[in-house]
Parts: C-alpha cells; structure tokens; sequence
C-alpha cells in the first residue's frame, strides 16, 4: 500500500491495485477463493491484514496503531520529503537504548516557526550487540556527509544507568569522555503519556524519504 502511494504518480512506474475480487483467469474464476481466504483465517491470520491483503482494504492496525493515524497526516500532508536536510542547523541525537533488542538512533534538527519547533526527522539507523562508540562514529559520519554541525544526545531516563555491558561507566559518562553532550531525558510519568506525546509531535514532523524508511514503516 504504501509503495503503491509513494509511486502512483511516477511516471517510471505503472501502479494498478487489485484485489481477489478482480484478479481473475481467461474464465472469470478467481485465482484466491473466499475459501482460501478463510483458511488463512482460521490458521489465524489477523482480520487487518487479511482485509489488507486480500482485498485491498486498508485499516489500522489494533494491535500496532499508536501512531499509525497520525503517520497516515504525515503521508496526506506530503511530508515525507526527498532529500531533507536543513543546511547548517544543529542536529541532535535521540537514543532508544536495547537491552535485549535493537539499539536504535533517531537523528533530528528543528525549524522555528510561529514560536513553535517543528521537527525534521533526517536519519534514522539501528544495530545490536554494538559498543556506544559504534553508535557516536555513526552519528559523526552522518553529519560530516551532509556538512551539519552536531549538538546534542538524548539518552533514555536510564542512561545515567546503561553500562554497556562492561559493568564500567554509565552512557553519559562514555559520552563524556569522547567529547560528547549527553543529556539523560526525565522519565514519563507514565506509557500511556508518553505514548500521546510522541504522538502529538508526530502532527507536526517531517521525514526524509531516504533515510529514514525504516522509521516510518516501524512507526506506520
């Protein structure tokens, strides 16, 4: 679904959407029966992605929609956005620091307008089983291939914490001694507003097509 939107109006492209209702042989016999399709329910496929699979039905997701209605305004609004970089403005660095799952780097800068900041999300990458200085020589190379100057990394309320698994230094002293600003953000009071807040934002964020993909589809 999403291919089709970021594509159907190229011209090097060719999008038609179909669904088992359409595609039928040289007989008008379905290719996918409604029996097939119910086997795949029983066999537990969720009714979403049924809907979406087979008949071009596409519906938000219950069991992952936290922001899926407000990445659906990012998409309506054209604001998924070839090439965005803002020339010569500050980035920063967002961590979600992975015990058992990926680390994950969210990397930003922010526009002024009307007295608000208006994020621009312009790189996105994660990785495991990774030290932090992978993930600092990353965000360097980052910002030396776009000529941006870097400022700042947002580590998770439990980076004064988070050891790297050396048992040594906690994120913001590793950071510390590399030269770096870390900043351990406070935590939320509570899933469910911290949930809302991003979700907010989200209203009023940009992406870069190219490299941030992975983010929106996580996010979607």
């Amino acid at each position: 679904f999403r291919l089709i939107q970021k594509n159907k109006t190229d011209p090097l492209w060719y999008c038609r959407e179909e669904s088992i209702n359409t595609l039928v042989d040289e007989n008008g016999k379905p290719y996918i029966t409604d029996e097939d399709v119910d086997e795949d329910r029983r066999a537990g496929m969720p009714e979403y992605l049924i809907q979406q699979e087979y008949y071009g039905n596409v519906q938000i997701n219950e069991e992952t929609k936290y922001f899926a209605i407000a990445m659906n305004e990012v998409y309506k609004s054209d604001r998924i956005v070839r090439n965005l970089i803002l020339p010569n403005k500050n980035v920063y660095a967002f961590y979600d620091i992975g015990v058992d799952d990926c680390t994950a780097i969210t990397l930003a800068q922010f526009e002024i307008r009307s007295g608000k900041m208006w994020p621009h999300v312009i790189g996105y990458f994660e990785n495991n089983n990774r030290d932090l200085n992978f993930y600092v020589n990353e965000i360097r190379m980052f910002c030396n291939r776009y000529s941006l100057p870097f400022k700042f990394h947002f580590v998770p309320h439990d980076g004064k914490n988070r050891n790297w698994n050396d048992g040594l230094k906690n994120t913001i002293d590793y950071l510390a001694e590399k030269g770096e600003m870390g900043i351990s953000v406070q935590r939320p009071a509570s899933h469910k507003t911290a949930i809302e807040t991003i979700r907010q934002k989200l209203y009023m964020t940009s992406f870069n097509m190219e490299n941030t993909q992975r983010l929106i589809d996580c996010l979607s």
